[in-house]
């Protein structure tokens, strides 16, 4: 696939941070009406791409990705890449085993270590 395709899923493009992808899995998950799904990248990695699917799902993607940019990759994924004005948000794929610890209020959040990809 060259980079202006789309993957067999239709909401992916064919390349995402400079990696062509290799395989797309529907995701059924989130609150909003925006598309997700776990993309494979030729690299070997996997972020999550969030389409959206109207004007309320793009206002959502932006507002998340503003959100996840304070966060910091802090007790959330890190948002890696933002495309087409907010229609489609690439994030850091964190698998179910990852919970970072939760502060207790008026602490300092202690260091966290991700699962190395």
């Amino acid at each position: 696939m060259n980079a202006n395709e789309t993957s067999d899923a239709g909401d992916v493009p064919a390349s995402l941070l400079g990696h062509d992808v290799v395989a797309v899995r529907p995701l059924n998950r989130g609150l909003s009406t925006a598309r997700c799904a776990a993309a494979d990248l030729v690299d070997g990695s996997t972020v999550v791409v969030k389409r959206a699917t109207d004007d309320e799902s793009r206002e959502a993607n932006l507002l998340e990705a503003e959100v996840l940019l304070r966060l910091g990759g802090t007790h959330a994924p890190r948002l890696l890449d933002v495309l087409d004005d907010g229609g489609l948000l690439v994030l850091e794929h964190i698998t179910g085993e990852w919970a970072p610890p939760l502060p207790r209020p008026g602490r300092t959040p202690p260091a966290t270590t991700r699962p190395s990809a």
